[in-house]
């Protein structure tokens, strides 16, 4: 196997809120949430050897209105690096926009059904996201 010249360190959860909508209810056994992703990539740091940017992924579940059972924000970044040389500027905007972001989200996945798991409510499994059309927030 070899390592990826395409790399990340320091991953980090920034701001976790959670809150209960005390007014929701709901005569349906099935509650539909409304998820709501984002990604914002850094400036891109170019030196001869290797380049850097820290890309941040914000997760929204529900809302914070009564039509919702409950709201969370989570906020995960990471600092990622790579060989100047080794990749195309398309490349790079793939890779920091997408598969940097799916990094981002499976440390998110977990946090976000074990904050749901304590509250009255069936747990919340985030689940696997189309980032084809990913944008910037």
């Amino acid at each position: 196997m070899k390592e990826s010249r395409f790399q990340f360190s320091n991953p980090a959860l920034n701001k976790l809120y959670f809150t209960i909508n005390d007014g929701f209810r709901s005569d349906s056994e099935t509650i539909s949430i409304e998820t709501n992703i984002s990604t914002c990539v850094g400036p891109i740091t170019n030196s001869p050897k290797e380049s850097f940017a820290t890309v941040e992924v914000t997760a929204k579940i529900g809302k914070e209105d009564i039509t919702q059972p409950f709201f969370i924000e989570a906020v995960e970044s990471a600092a990622f690096k790579w060989e100047t040389e080794a990749y195309s500027q398309e490349d790079i905007e793939v890779l920091l926009r997408k598969n940097a972001a799916a990094l981002l989200i499976s440390y998110l996945r977990p946090i976000i059904s074990n904050i749901s798991s304590f509250s009255r409510y069936p747990t919340y499994y985030l689940p696997y996201v189309d980032l084809s059309s990913n944008k910037e927030e």
